[in-house]
């Protein structure tokens, strides 16, 4: 793939930042805005609805705006909303490609061969792994590295819950660990803050803040996010101006 969200560059070289929209009226007003706090923009279809009218239009005006877009359509057992078909996700997941930059989904789900197959080549695929509840052992996060590595995804995705210093260490030692593979860790609870802008800092390709509201404690907002890397990162300063006059 040539491309990554959209964007002429090497993966993971550069954070990307995510702005999160999970309301109706959160992506009607994303799709009219000028001014843009993220790199690309996540539509959470689970939360916003598919049977929301004219979302593959409002993702189409993201994309043609130059800013990055994102479809997930996050299953319940992974902290979404969808409960219905994986046929039926699927054909959502297919009715938004030909509109949007990347896709999110499960590495445990049974449509990601389908969706893969769908997507690679033509916009980047995120394989996405939730933990809740706890931080996973270390074998446990390089299994995971080395699931989505394996199926093919382009960005291997954790989120998991670290109650400490010491578990959000232990997420942050993937960077040094797989210095050429592209990850996204992002932690929960207590540490979920501060993880959003220290762990793309140490390399992680992504992070996540909300366009329209909060969806998870200790999300910030996608423009804090941009602000602060813009202040503490040189490369992303550069590459933030230049998507500004470009966009």
């Amino acid at each position: 793939m040539s491309r990554f969200f959209g964007y002429d560059m090497q993966p993971g070289l550069i954070p990307l930042v995510v702005g999160v929209v999970s309301t109706p009226e959160g992506l009607e007003k994303a799709a009219s805005r000028d001014d843009w706090p993220c790199d690309v923009v996540e539509l959470r279809l689970d939360l916003i609805g598919d049977d929301t009218t004219g979302w593959p239009i409002a993702a189409r005006h993201i994309t043609n705006a130059g800013i990055g877009t994102l479809l997930t359509v996050r299953h319940a057992s992974e902290g979404g909303r969808w409960t219905g078909d994986e046929n039926e996700r699927l054909d959502c997941y297919v009715q938004g490609l030909p509109h949007v930059t990347g896709v999110d989904i499960e590495l445990s789900a049974t449509i990601l061969p389908d969706l893969l197959a769908l997507a690679k080549n033509k916009v980047s695929v995120i394989g996405s792994h939730h933990q809740f509840r706890q931080m996973p052992e270390e074998k446990v996060l390089r299994e995971i590295i080395s699931q989505g590595e394996n199926a093919g995804v382009d960005v291997v995705k954790i989120a998991a819950f670290a109650s400490d210093e010491a578990e959000k260490r232990r997420m942050l030692h993937l960077f040094e660990e797989y210095p050429d593979s592209c990850i996204c860790a992002l932690t929960m609870g207590p540490m979920a803050a501060s993880s959003r802008i220290e762990f793309p800092l140490a390399g992680s390709c992504l992070t996540y803040g909300y366009l329209d509201k909060p969806n998870v404690n200790g999300q910030p907002s996608a423009a804090e996010l941009r602000d602060q890397l813009i202040d503490r990162l040189e490369a992303y300063r550069l590459f933030a101006e230049a998507r500004d006059v470009s966009a």
